[in-house]
């Protein structure tokens, strides 16, 4: 089904399959070449993909889900979702960076630590990042 996805959008008018260098992972998931599809393009920064969507010079591109979510609703609302790659086994979720030595740390970390046990990160996660259940999963 992934190499059907990238076909049928490589076979769009004006087709152009995108992906960021911005987001490795999806990078290393499209690798359009070995579906044969030769004029991918790949753009350096994710505000890059998104301005050539809004252009009209791509047709499609992929983007990890909160990523998608947040474009569709507020930066390509015309965009939609049409499907979603299996999770990551390898995805460990988001983090926060500080500076080596920073005395928040252990404030930061005591706080989260609460809020995972009480269920709230898992709420706002059911909240926020859902896509649409019927939404097909791309599994080869």
């Amino acid at each position: 089904m992934f190499r059907s996805l990238l076909m049928a959008l490589a076979a769009l008018a004006a087709a152009a399959v995108v992906t960021s260098a911005a987001d490795p992972s999806l990078e290393v998931t499209l690798e359009p070449r070995r579906f044969g599809i030769e004029d991918a393009a790949i753009y350096n920064e994710q505000v890059d993909v998104f301005q050539a969507l809004q252009a009209g010079q791509i047709d499609a591109t992929l983007a990890a889900l909160p990523t998608a979510l947040f474009v569709t609703a507020v930066q390509v609302p015309d965009a939609r979702i049409v499907a979603l790659l299996p999770a990551d086994e390898n995805d460990t979720g988001h983090g926060l960076l500080f500076e080596f030595g920073n005395p928040l740390v252990p404030w930061v970390d005591e706080a989260l630590g609460a809020i995972i046990e009480r269920g709230v990160v898992d709420d706002l996660i059911a909240t926020y990042l859902v896509a649409d259940p019927d939404l097909p999963i791309i599994t080869e």
